[in-house]
């Protein structure tokens, strides 16, 4: 047989067998393609195909168990111990439960007896530092006296130097003049013996006034010494009385911390003594008790608990519902989310976010004022996203999202006749109707059926 019949025997057999395996398939092919067409729901050999629509929605996240707290809540403690000598009134009614109070009210007063002795003490000893300032001050004034009284001896002591130093020079020049007397025999011996004894007196008087001046000066240091030290003890009893006074302040300081006074404007939630009690300090002391708790209530918070696989789609600022609330049948008041905890609690494995609401709120349906007390239960309902008119969620039947080994969801986009699959992020699923956050867009061709085939 020829080279070329021997091919073309080839061709004929391997024609055959691919009609005999694939033709069926083939056949099938052509015509989903042609039916994809035609129409938006489309038979092929294993899928039926169709179209994602859209529609508008509002995707919500439905939190349980959301409570109401003041927006503060503290309780009361004493930094001193003491006895409560009374509680205080608010108009005619004892403070008590239920009290609304303004900040800085006091609230209940503490009797500290040996406080009050120990201030009386402490007045005393301020009185007493000024008393030695005063003393030290009359102190300076007598050195000063003193030394201007060394001074003036000083200058005395000066003069009298000065004078004797006028009757040495005359007694030393009267001493000449005998001399030359004598030595002629005018006068005699006796009367230059006298001569000399008293130039050699006013030779010894000046020596003496030198040091009477020498002796005045010491004098004037020694009291310019006491001046200095005077003023020195002065400046030391002014710091005595800074000293004293301090302790006074303090003290006046710790007896104000006897008067428990409300911290802002709330209600009294807790009162936990009575008059005479005894009221442990607060300061290192595991076994002090409070006296009252007071709750901030002109702004509350709501509390509540997203769950670990829903974390992901909270954000601050996003719109909340509460409602549903306990006491408050129909009532829901909108706000937005506040703050959240942004750290997964290890135990719940849940994530705390709060809502702050001003009080009273205002119930969206009526328009009237709602007054959220702390206690209180309901539920918080998320606003995630919203898709309107000109923004449509893409949707398509439930039949057509599939879920994988790691439980994500998914679907099968067939584009120019290929499958594939894609995941996707859902918005909601009511059981017959998907809404797709995230992963198809409106228009495109997805398996309605058996998803899990591809």
């Amino acid at each position: 047989m020829r080279k070329y019949d021997i091919e073309r025997v080839f061709a004929v057999i391997a024609v055959s067998l691919l009609l005999a395996g694939c033709g069926e398939n083939g056949t099938k092919q052509g015509a989903k393609s042609q039916h994809a067409a035609q129409a938006d729901t489309a038979k092929s050999a294993d899928a039926e195909v169709g179209p994602v629509t859209g529609q508008p929605y509002v995707e919500k996240l439905k939190l349980p168990a959301a409570s109401v707290h003041g927006f503060e809540t503290t309780r009361l403690e004493s930094k001193i111990g003491g006895y409560v000598g009374g509680i205080k009134k608010v108009g005619d009614q004892e403070i008590d439960i239920g009290t609304m109070v303004e900040k800085g009210t006091e609230l209940a007063v503490l009797e500290v007896p040996e406080m009050m002795d120990e201030l009386n003490k402490q007045k005393a000893s301020v009185q007493n530092a000024k008393s030695k300032v005063d003393q030290a001050q009359a102190s300076i004034q007598q050195a000063k006296a003193g030394r201007n009284r060394r001074d003036a001896e000083v200058l005395q002591a000066a003069a009298s130097r000065k004078e004797k130093i006028a009757m040495l020079q005359y007694h030393e020049t009267k001493y000449g003049r005998v001399s030359g007397l004598a030595e002629s025999g005018s006068v005699g011996t006796d009367v230059l013996d006298e001569a000399k004894y008293e130039f050699q007196a006013a030779e010894a008087a000046v020596v003496s006034a030198q040091a009477g001046v020498t002796t005045a000066k010491a004098d004037v240091l020694a009291a310019e010494a006491n001046v200095t030290k005077a003023e020195a003890d002065k400046k030391c009893a002014e710091e005595g009385v800074k000293v004293a006074q301090a302790e006074l302040a303090k003290l006046r300081t710790m007896i104000k911390y006897a008067t428990i006074t409300a911290p802002y404007k709330g209600i009294i939630s807790q009162r936990m003594v009575d008059h005479g009690a005894f009221v442990r300090p607060a300061t290192s002391n595991s076994a002090a008790m409070p006296l009252f708790e007071i709750v901030r209530i002109d702004k509350v918070r709501v509390v509540v608990s997203v769950p670990n696989d829903q974390v992901g789609k909270i954000r601050q600022g996003q719109k909340a519902t509460f409602h549903n609330i306990g006491g408050l049948p129909g009532a829901a008041v909108e706000g937005v989310v506040s703050r959240s905890a942004d750290v997964i609690n290890q135990k719940s494995r849940m994530l705390q976010i709060q809502i702050d609401f001003e009080n009273p709120a205002t119930d969206f349906h009526t328009g009237e004022p709602v007054f959220l007390k702390p206690g209180m239960f309901g539920r918080v309902d998320v606003t995630v996203n919203a898709w309107d008119s000109k923004n449509l969620l893409p949707v398509v039947p439930a039949t057509a999202v599939g879920t994988d080994e790691s439980g994500r969801s998914y679907v099968v986009v067939v584009k120019n006749g290929a499958n594939q699959r894609r995941n996707v992020e859902l918005a909601f699923n009511d059981a017959i109707q998907v809404g797709i956050s995230k992963g198809v867009k409106i228009g495109e061709r997805v398996v309605l059926k058996d998803v899990g085939k591809y």
